[in-house]
């Protein structure tokens, strides 16, 4: 039985995590597009029960991925406030 050397000592490429990370902000907004939400921009939304929420949009978490279908479940945070998209009767972008 042959053991395998792992390369530890050898130079990672920057290309790879970046082209990542830019595949990940690409997936960001089209999931916004496809809400017809500004996930990552300051924003101004109403949530049922007259609750007004004021700054960025995210996802409340990071998620690989997330599946077209029924996104009313979907958790979306302003600052420490979580809320699911259901929940949104209005959305305004400020900047």
């Amino acid at each position: 039985m042959s053991q395998f050397e792992l390369p530890f000592d050898a130079s990672p490429t920057a290309g790879g995590y970046d082209r990542w990370q830019e595949e990940r902000r690409a997936a960001k907004v089209e999931l916004g597009k496809r809400l017809g939400l500004p996930l990552g921009h300051q924003v101004e939304i109403w949530l049922r029960g007259n609750v007004r929420l004021r700054g960025r949009l995210d996802l409340c978490e990071e998620k690989l991925f997330v599946s077209e279908g029924d996104d009313s479940h979907l958790q979306l945070a302003i600052g420490r406030t979580s809320f699911s998209t259901g929940e949104i009767e209005s959305c305004v972008r400020m900047d």
